[in-house]
This record gives structure tokens, sequence and C-alpha cells, in this order.
């Protein structure tokens, strides 16, 4: 579960976790002053919105216990996409995918109109593919699971339910 608080001038996004209730999303990046939490994949363990300045300007984010809160246009750049988003300015995530690979928002082009946009990001949750129970062990477990999908004729084993009705 996520959700955002108000103080006196900022907002800030937290995550509900079992043992301490409610946990603002932290650290957020250098120069940034509060969060806001608008989505996140179907385990939690990433959670999206926006950081916003000391001037309220918002910056599409992502939050990961590993990392904190890192900016979109930061992990975009460290993906090699730098170039690909030059002239951007990214607001806001407004959608994850449960797998945490594809999201949304919006944000100014580069010729200044607020536009939808779409990433596909294959890295961002954090998994590795061979890690089909997502506990964090490539382990026999998984071996399992891949060959209970490939023995099913599954076209694309991938952990999840082959009807065979696709």
């Amino acid at each position: 579960v996520y959700d955002e608080v108000q103080d006196n001038i900022y907002s800030h996004g937290f995550r509900w976790d079992y043992s301490n209730l409610m946990v603002e999303l932290q650290p957020l990046p250098t120069g940034f002053v509060g969060s806001a939490a608008y989505c996140m994949n179907s385990d939690g363990s990433l959670i999206a919105g926006s950081l916003v300045n000391i001037f309220n300007q918002p910056t599409a984010m992502i939050w990961d216990a590993p990392h904190g809160c890192r900016t979109l246009a930061g992990i975009l750049t460290d993906a090699g996409l730098g170039q690909a988003i030059q002239g951007w300015t990214l607001l806001e995530i407004s959608g994850l995918s449960a797998d945490g690979t594809y999201l949304t928002g919006n944000g100014y082009s580069p010729g200044g109109l607020l536009v939808p946009f779409v990433v596909h990001l294959p890295g961002l949750s954090g998994y590795c593919a061979a890690d089909f129970n997502r506990d964090n062990f490539v382990d026999g477990i998984d071996y399992d699971l891949f060959n209970a999908d490939f023995e099913n004729t599954d076209p694309a084993p991938d952990g999840t339910v082959y009807s065979g009705k696709e």
C-alpha cells in the first residue's frame, strides 16, 4: 500500500509495511524536499510518482528498497537513453505494470507540449529473469517452475500459469 501525507509545505510519499506501518519513501536525491506516491507494482517492491524541489516543481520518480528514490531521467540516462529524453521534462509516473517493467506518466516534450509517455525498462524490477518465484534466490524451485511451464508447452515460460487456450 502506498499514499502520501502533507506537512505544512510539501507532500511526503510513504509505503505501509507490517513491521513499521507508515514508512516515508527515503532517501530523497539531493535537491528534492518532498515526494508523492501514485502507483506501485504487484509486490510493492517498486513505488512511483514524483519528487518536488524547493520550488515545488515535480520530477518523475521511482522508489525501491535498494536505491531509495531516484529520478526517472537518471534511471533512463544510466540505461543509455539520455539522448532519447534530451529536452523532455518528465513530471510524474502515474502507472506501473504488475512486474514493474512498463511505466506511464506525463511530461513536457521538447516542443513544450504536456504529453503522456510510456517507458519499457526490462531491468527496472530488479529481479533476475531466472528467479521465477521472486524470492531473490535462484534455486531448484525456480528450475522446477521453469520446467513446469516448459512441459505445459508455454510459448513464453515466465512463471505465469499457461492454460493452453491463448
